[in-house]
């Protein structure tokens, strides 16, 4: 689990996807498949945690591969507003994970 998300309420990625693959959250398969084999952790470590810069280093990659980046920005968007529009909240009570953990 990412310790962070529980504090923050944010959705995070594995969520994002279960909801894509039980298609409660409905999208192009093609964005998926552009964005598969990116190594997220590596660039975040190069970029150090520079979320922008890596999304940018992202998008210039997709580009020379002339994937239409404007059209995965907007599916990303849409995305968004599916995640908002279910209204999900957080189950059960918050519990803080081990110090030492």
């Amino acid at each position: 689990m990412q310790r962070k998300r529980v504090f923050e309420q944010a959705l995070s990625y594995p969520a994002i996807a279960f909801l894509i693959e039980k298609e409660i959250i409905k999208t192009d398969r093609r964005f998926a498949e552009a964005l598969k084999g990116i190594p997220w952790k590596d660039l975040n470590v190069e970029f150090k945690n520079d979320y922008s810069r890596v999304i940018q280093k992202i998008h210039v990659d997709l580009k020379i591969k002339d994937f239409p980046v404007a059209e995965l920005v907007s599916e990303i968007l849409k995305i968004a507003k599916q995640i908002e529009d279910l209204k999900l909240e957080v189950l059960g009570k918050k519990v803080k994970p081990p110090s030492g953990y």
